[in-house]
This record gives C-alpha cells, sequence and structure tokens, in this order.
C-alpha cells in the first residue's frame, strides 16, 4: 500500500478534540491498511479507538495531547497492537468486545463493552453492540461533539489510495469505489435480519455527519444517507 505524508503519525481532523492515525497493515495477504482514532475528553483524558503500532513519533503526539486513559478494541479482530498499548500505558484502562477476553487471555483487559457507553465516556460517547451479526460482534461509537461516527470492519471504503492487488479484487466484486459493508445480508437468516436492522436503526438515530472507518477512506460528510446506502437491502 502507498506510503503518504498523512501514515504513520496523528492528523488532526478537529481542533484539540479528534485524530486518526493510518498504518500499512495485511489482513491474511490483502493489504487493508489500518486506522486508529483518537478523541480527547475536556479533561484532557485521550479515548484510543482500534489501537495501531507504536512508534516513537506517535507516542511523542499523544503525550502531547493529554493522558492515554481508554484504549478500545471494537471487535475481535483489532487486537493486534493491545499489548503495545498495555506495556506503554500501565495506567490505562483497556476495554474488549464481547469475545476477545476468551480469545486473547494473554491480554489483561480491565473490561468487556456491553450495549451502551461507559460511565466515565457517556457525556462525550454513545455507543452500542452490533446484534445480529455473529461474525461482528462490534462496538460501534458516535462523538457527539464532533458528529462523528466511528467503526471498525462494518463499514470499508477503498479508493485511488488502495493498493493494485485490492483495486483489482474490488473492480472484480464491484465494490472499488464506494462504501460496502463485511455483512452479507443474503447469509442471514430472517431473526439475524431484524437485530441487524435494529441496530442500523439505533445508530441512524445519532446526529452524525462523519464516519471514520477503520479500513479505507474515510466519509468525510453526509455519513448517514451513505449508510442508509449501504445496507439498503436490510432497511
Amino acid at each position: 500500500m502507498t506510503r503518504d505524508k498523512d501514515w504513520n503519525h496523528l492528523v488532526e481532523l478537529e481542533p484539540d478534540r479528534l485524530w486518526t492515525c493510518k498504518i500499512n497493515l495485511r489482513f491474511l495477504w490483502l493489504p487493508i491498511g489500518a486506522r486508529m482514532t483518537v478523541i480527547k475528553f475536556p479533561n484532557k483524558e485521550l479515548f484510543i479507538h482500534s489501537p495501531v503500532g507504536l512508534n516513537d513519533r506517535i507516542k511523542r503526539q499523544l503525550s502531547e495531547l493529554g493522558q492515554v486513559k481508554y484504549v478500545v478494541s471494537p471487535n475481535s479482530l483489532h487486537h493486534l497492537f493491545m499489548a503495545d498499548f498495555m506495556d506503554a500505558y500501565p495506567s490505562a484502562m483497556f476495554y474488549a468486545p464481547p469475545g476477545l477476553i476468551e480469545k486473547r487471555k494473554d491480554l489483561d483487559f480491565n473490561r468487556q463493552l456491553k450495549d451502551a457507553p461507559e460511565p466515565e465516556w457517556s457525556p462525550y460517547l454513545d455507543q452500542l453492540i452490533l446484534a445480529g451479526a455473529s461474525h461482528l460482534r462490534e462496538a460501534v461509537f458516535f462523538h457527539k461533539e464532533t458528529r462523528t461516527l466511528i467503526v471498525g470492519d462494518l463499514i470499508m471504503h477503498f479508493g485511488e489510495d488502495a493498493s493494485i492487488i485490492m483495486k483489482l479484487l474490488l473492480k472484480a466484486f464491484g465494490a472499488y469505489g464506494r462504501p460496502f459493508s463485511t455483512i452479507d445480508s443474503k447469509k442471514l437468516d430472517g431473526t439475524e435480519k431484524d437485530l441487524v436492522k435494529y441496530s442500523l436503526q439505533r445508530i441512524l438515530a445519532w446526529d452524525f455527519d462523519r464516519i471514520i472507518l477503520s479500513h479505507g477512506q474515510m466519509i468525510l460528510s453526509d455519513g448517514k444517507q451513505v449508510l442508509r446506502d449501504v445496507f439498503v437491502r436490510l432497511l
């Protein structure tokens, strides 16, 4: 995957509130990249969503922003760099989605995420656990102040900055250059479809405009309509 000036360090999206950081990452043999999101609360505590590999520059930037307090894995696949953060920030709190604590017994998580925001960040974030898709029990977050939806693998979006191999693969499946879901509605039974639809309706009740994705290009505006379009068959 092509490197550019926005990779491997924090890039500010909202002044003194919201940052992201992209790194190279392969899933199996596919270069899908990964994105971490950093939110600074008014008390200067930092919320880290889907942590990526640390380097000196990222650690320095985080120290300049505030205190790394909450580190969250949104689903059971986003755990590769949790140990790095646990070593670097032993006083932080670490949160796992359903299923990850059992999968990574070697990691010392403090809590499992619930289908409602934790009290320590409920003034700033809303959250839910996606229901119905057994392969993706993902925690989805909404940052109220910046009207930003933050997802892990619920949606992906690869365009011009994707690698050649990703472009070819996605073009073959008709998914290049447009957001798509990792949930295949054709493989869900009736109850599962109802549960996913219920979760999506809860998400759409939030007042978001931007969507930060862990993989691929972010959706910088009109995110609510994009989400409706991606899941039109379920909604």
